[in-house]
């Protein structure tokens, strides 16, 4: 039995990226305290981390950080409804982040932050437009 990478998401809600990640067969692991998910991730290596900018009593770029310390290979996502914290944090990004995004996150852009983090590519079915499920390598 082959189980399923999993993501993890510092958020103080699941947004729609948690479908979009379900939809790619990838599970996710939702943590609005930024001191318990940096202890999951020492348990853990999660391919790819979400971290909500927009988290009340979370410093996003210092999650950040310490996150790339103790897992410098995954690909460090902040995210945020915020378009002016968008670009500024572009300008700068923190240390051991990859991309700035805005929300909502779409499947599309899901799906490629997945590709990067996964090192895979998820196909859609032709006859479809929603992706297939992506299937972790035994």
């Amino acid at each position: 039995m082959t189980l399923a990478p999993t993501v993890l998401i510092i958020a103080d809600r699941a947004g729609p990226e948690v479908a979009h990640l379900d939809a790619l067969g990838i599970r996710s692991w939702i943590s609005a305290d930024s001191a318990e998910a940096l202890g999951y991730l020492s348990r853990t290596r999660p391919p790819l981390i979400f971290i909500d900018m927009d988290l009340p009593g979370c410093s996003a770029a210092r999650t950040a950080a310490i996150a790339a310390s103790l897992h410098s290979s995954a690909a460090i996502i902040l995210t945020t409804n915020d378009h002016d914290s968008v670009q500024q944090a572009r300008q700068t990004p923190p240390e051991g982040v990859l991309a700035v995004v805005g929300k909502p996150l779409s499947p599309a852009l899901v799906r490629v932050l997945a590709e990067m983090a996964f090192g895979r590519v998820c196909r859609a079915p032709r006859h479809q437009n929603i992706p297939s499920k992506m299937k972790e390598a035994s």
